[in-house]
């Protein structure tokens, strides 16, 4: 498909199947209620995703290709992530961006529901100077890298899942000489703490 524009955002997420997805929030707020919560965060991020001037991509795991249209319609451009790790899921994804002609590519998850308009906006404008951006997350990963050029290096020798992503990146970044500019902390919803920061129409009962 060719591209409208020359800056695509990509958001990564999960089909909203009970069971399958936020799993660690199921003892507060049950499996339906997790995937309900799933659903409301997708659907949030995509809303925010089509007030800026770019192309959106939201990358399931997850979900046939009929459950995903019945859900969000068909005016929502949607693909299956492919590779085996988060890491390879994101390399695997820019690698296919920046094959169809994007410029600028910018990753994203669902799960950070303080990402908005005016900070992806900056994310974009950032790639026009810099080599790489990045927003840190307070659990010591990122919750958004964009970069206008494939840089495979960034994706390897990443302890994925630990409180180290941020910082490894950031490390092979200078190795690289990359110019870099960085956003301001913010947090995913990960855990029960967490749901403090939503709106209680997004949390609601708990559901077994």
């Amino acid at each position: 498909m060719k591209p409208k524009t020359k800056k695509q955002l990509c958001i990564f997420s999960r089909y909203p199947a009970p069971g399958a997805c936020k799993t660690r929030l199921i003892p507060e707020l049950g499996a339906r209620g997790a995937a309900r919560l799933q659903q409301y965060m997708t659907e949030h991020i995509l809303h925010v995703g089509r007030k800026v001037a770019c192309d959106v991509l939201l990358c399931l795991r997850g979900g046939s290709p009929a459950e995903v249209s019945a859900w969000l319609g068909a005016g929502v451009l949607s693909q299956c992530q492919q590779g085996d790790g988060l890491g390879q899921r994101m390399l695997h994804q820019l690698k296919a961006s920046f094959a169809d002609g994007y410029q600028q590519v910018v990753l994203i998850g669902a799960d950070c529901p303080a990402i908005d308009e005016p900070l992806l906006d900056e994310a974009f404008f950032a790639l026009d100077s810099h080599d790489l951006v990045l927003g840190p997350s307070l659990d010591g990963g990122y919750y958004l890298i964009g970069m206008k050029q494939l840089s495979p290096e960034l994706f390897a020798d990443i302890d994925w899942g630990t409180g180290n992503v941020a910082r490894q990146t950031m490390r092979s970044a200078e190795r690289l000489g990359f110019s870099v500019l960085t956003l301001p902390v913010l947090g995913d919803v990960d855990c029960g703490d967490d749901l403090q920061t939503l709106p209680e129409l997004w949390v609601g009962e708990k559901v077994a």
